[in-house]
């Protein structure tokens, strides 16, 4: 099986979500989901639905023709395409996401990271490394997580202007 890769989830949850909750959705309406091919699409919808993300996959032919297999939100499915971070949580597992408390907040860590504003002198470096400091133990990783947080938000975050 190819990795499943979160892009391809999200045009999924994307289309999903735009459509009536009964609706059959064709994932060939989605360039990067045609770009992908109907192995790889096919692939995500299948473990989307063991997870219980997605329900009813159903052959069809897409709207460009050529055989795609269409498929639902589930309700679970539909909260957790509601936001991003819903998203990875609920697929987590299927991506090397968090599986525990630590990881679940070092993932958080680095989200805010990701959307503070940094100084682009720094922010390239400073994500690179964030991704890369090793956490042997539970009280090391909390330790770690709150002190890259200070860091963040007293020195490498832009001043408001």
């Amino acid at each position: 099986m190819p990795p499943l890769r979160f892009e391809i989830i999200s045009a999924l949850f994307e289309l999903g979500t735009a459509s009536p909750p009964d609706a059959t959705v064709d994932p060939s309406s989605n360039a990067l989901l045609r770009q992908g091919g109907v192995g790889l699409v096919t692939a995500h919808i299948e473990q989307l639905t063991l997870i219980d993300l997605l329900r009813d996959p159903m052959p069809l032919f897409g709207a460009d023709g050529g055989m795609w297999i269409g498929y639902r939100l589930t309700d679970q499915g539909r909260v957790a395409g509601r936001s991003e971070a819903a998203l990875r949580q609920a697929v987590g597992a299927l991506i090397g996401g968090p599986r525990n408390e630590v990881s679940q907040t070092v993932a958080e860590l680095e989200a805010e990271c990701q959307q503070a504003d940094i100084n682009p002198n720094y922010r390239a470096d400073f994500l690179r490394t964030l991704e890369q400091i090793p956490v042997p133990s539970r009280d090391q990783a909390i330790m770690v997580i709150f002190a890259t947080r200070d860091v963040v938000r007293r020195t490498l975050v832009m001043p408001a202007v």
